[in-house]
């Protein structure tokens, strides 16, 4: 857990939180720790690297997908040109 929830517009409850987090150093150094934490998931090195790899791996998937249109084209039209080939 890295921080508190309070409903939309409830003051007392966000008041609450507040001084929960004012009188309580331990909880709200644990907070703190787990924010700083979770923030490094945000980092934009780690995020562009993220993209970078989803990227190749699109691209792979299209080299393949491209590779077996090919074949398949090439299969089909080899077939064709024995079916319609005239003997000589």
């Amino acid at each position: 857990m890295d921080g508190l929830l309070t409903p939309v517009g409830d003051e007392a409850a966000l008041t609450a939180a507040l001084l929960r987090l004012i009188n309580d150093d331990a909880e709200r150094e644990a907070l703190a720790c787990a924010a700083l934490k979770n923030s490094e998931r945000f980092d934009p090195a780690l995020i562009a690297e993220r993209y970078e790899q989803l990227f190749e791996r699109l691209a792979a998937r299209r080299a393949r997908l491209r590779w077996w249109c090919y074949l398949a084209t090439g299969i089909e039209g080899a077939v064709a040109s024995l079916l319609v080939r005239s003997p000589h």
